[in-house]
């Protein structure tokens, strides 16, 4: 038939007669455009998972896993490109160049399985020493030698369809090792299931349709063009892994990568395309090619890296809707709105209210991925998400790290807001306080005041100090010396006026400066202890001693009345409104029978406050 073809003309019979048909000539090559779909196809399969392979390879040079990922793609395109000649062929061909052919293919074929085998011995956990893998490397070379040399085998389906149908057996085994230690790690056990389901269904198919009925000594159940198209699949899930379960731990901007190198190959090729068959000039080749991938192939793209990768999450508002659920009031409401921000975020199919028992100290995946549990936060609820992504996609590692920022943000919110109502709660009590302590003195004090003009000036008082109460004190440091010549002032008023005496005595070593807060709490404690001794004491004198040494201050009440009875731990209103005071600055009170009467003491920093 060879030598036929040689000839400058050939006829063709169709007829058992011998009748001639047809005579043609053999063109010298063959034109691109003439060659069948199926050649294409083939080469399409082949090219897109060496693209694929070097694409993982490119992103993690360092990772064994990612190198026998390019490896197999690399195989992979030595296998098809061969066959996809032969396959396709319309007639004969020479003899020496199909062995060429078929060795390559073979060779291809083989280096694809053990990049397969090894792969899964080695992600994501290394089962076996890199000795192992050389050894089985160097088997399958040798049975490809042996083969391709026609020594030992007497043809394929022993030379090599055994070799393939005994790697693609050796798979089974390492996938369920790995399935099998990442049971801790959902995820990962996602992305490997995945995986392994996209080689069985790839591989597996083209093992089954087309390697063991040859093994058999049968027909095989496909013709080897479509078949190869069953290689897609294994590439195909891979890059489908990627982008849903950070396959080889690849991000997401892995895809914008892949998708620049795609639009410049199509670049390439479309210009290539029309200058060599449509034969257009190289200027206005280049210019239509730029046109078609810039109208064509970039929305594409855009829709295909939203489709793939999914929409970006704008966390400002996420932020903003988290405020607003740590705002809303407790119960229904607020947990509506923490359900609408997880659907925001997530899409899931499902969000249940959880059991808060079995929830994570904070987000968890959980059912190899299928859903996400997060732990409730005062009167949140506990939640477990299903099905994120209406579906599409399993709980990531970055829908976790998501979902454990949001949690960190609402209960850092809810923490706020319950330390604002803590602070609102007790700046009402520390006015209250201030108004018992301060204006209710000098009330009482006006009350029993006998002169007019006395009577007016306190109440003026007890208005200037309503105003500063309301304004949060005195609002400026001032010196301890100021503070206390205007207290001994009302202080000695108020007890002239009950016709008590009043003894008083000040040490500071250091022209101490008070913060408004602690001048305030002086000043309240003097107050309280003097109208304490007006109301229930009957005395006829009273000392005070407010000494300020190394940054404490120290206060003592003494009078000579009937002092407190036993039994009486000092706790009633007054006396509680400065228990109260001393206890928030961290200092000491104590109160006891002073023979005569009763004596008072506090201790605590000038500092504090």
């Amino acid at each position: 038939m060879r030598e036929r073809l040689l000839e400058p003309t050939v006829s063709l019979g169709l007829r058992p007669d011998g009748a001639t048909i047809e005579t043609i000539a053999p063109a010298p090559r063959r034109p691109l455009t003439s060659l069948p779909l199926a050649f294409w196809a083939q080469m399409f399969a082949g090219v897109s998972g060496f693209l694929i392979g070097a694409w993982v390879w490119s992103l993690r040079l360092r990772e064994l896993s990612c190198w026998l990922m390019a490896i197999g793609g690399a195989g992979l395109l030595i296998m098809i490109f061969p066959a996809a000649i032969y396959s396709t062929r319309e007639l004969a061909l020479d003899p020496a160049l199909f062995r060429w052919l078929a060795a390559t293919d073979h060779f291809g074929a083989l280096t694809f399985g053990v990049a397969m085998v090894a792969l899964f011995y080695v992600y994501p956990h290394r089962l076996v020493p890199p000795a192992a893998l050389v050894a089985l490397a160097a088997v399958v070379g040798a049975s490809w030698v042996a083969d391709t040399a026609w020594i030992v085998f007497d043809g394929p389906p022993f030379g090599f369809h055994l070799p393939a149908l005994i790697l693609m057996l050796l798979f089974f085994p390492a996938a369920v090792m790995q399935y099998r230690l990442t049971r801790d790690d959902p995820v990962t056990r996602a992305a490997l299931r995945w995986f392994a389901l996209s080689v069985c269904l790839g591989a597996g198919s083209f093992i089954s349709l087309i390697v063991l009925p040859n093994v058999l000594g049968y027909e095989p159940a496909l013709a080897q063009a479509p078949a190869f198209l069953l290689f897609i699949i294994v590439y195909g899930g891979v890059a489908i892994g990627v982008a849903r379960y950070r396959l080889f731990e690849l991000e997401r901007w892995a895809f914008g990568v892949l998708f620049y190198v795609a639009g410049a190959l199509l670049l390439v090729l479309l210009d290539a395309f029309l200058i060599f068959v449509l034969s257009l000039d190289r200027v206005p080749a280049l210019g239509v090619s730029l046109m078609v991938v810039a109208l064509l192939y970039l929305p594409l793209r855009d829709a295909l890296h939203r489709r793939i990768v999914g929409r970006a999450i704008d966390h400002g508002a996420l932020f903003q809707q988290t405020v607003d659920v740590a705002l809303s009031p407790p119960g229904a409401d607020q947990n509506a709105r923490w359900a609408a921000l997880l659907a925001r975020a997530f899409n899931p199919l499902r969000i249940e209210v959880a059991a808060a028992e079995n929830m994570p100290a904070g987000a968890a995946i959980r059912d190899d991925g299928l859903s996400l549990a997060l732990p409730g936060f005062g009167d949140v609820r506990p939640v477990t998400l299903a099905y994120a992504h209406a579906g599409r996609k399993l709980f990531s590692r970055d829908d976790q790290k998501l979902a454990r920022e949001l949690c960190v943000m609402l209960d850092h919110a809810i923490r706020s807001r319950q330390a604002r109502d803590e602070g609102v709660a007790e700046e009402r009590a520390r006015i209250s306080r201030d108004m018992h302590d301060n204006i209710g003195a000098k009330l009482l004090s006006a009350l029993h005041s006998t002169g007019e003009g006395r009577k007016n000036a306190m109440i003026r008082d007890a208005l200037t100090d309503f105003r500063i109460i309301i304004n949060n004190a005195f609002g400026t440091a001032r010196p301890l010396d100021e503070t206390l010549a205007e207290l001994r002032i009302e202080t000695t008023e108020r007890l002239e006026a009950e016709g008590v005496d009043l003894k008083w005595e000040t040490a500071d070593d250091n022209d101490t400066t008070m913060p408004p807060a602690i001048a305030q709490t002086l000043c309240s404690i003097i107050r309280e202890a003097v109208s304490n001794v007006i109301r229930h004491a009957d005395a006829t004198a009273v000392s005070i001693a407010v000494t300020c040494r190394g940054g404490q201050v120290s206060v003592a009440v003494c009078d000579d009345g009937r002092g407190i009875e036993d039994g009486d731990d000092g706790r009633g209103n007054g006396l509680a409104s400065i228990r109260t005071r001393i206890d928030a600055l961290g200092g000491s009170f104590e109160i006891g029978k002073a023979d005569p009467g009763t004596r008072l003491s506090v201790v605590f920093s000038s500092r504090r406050g």
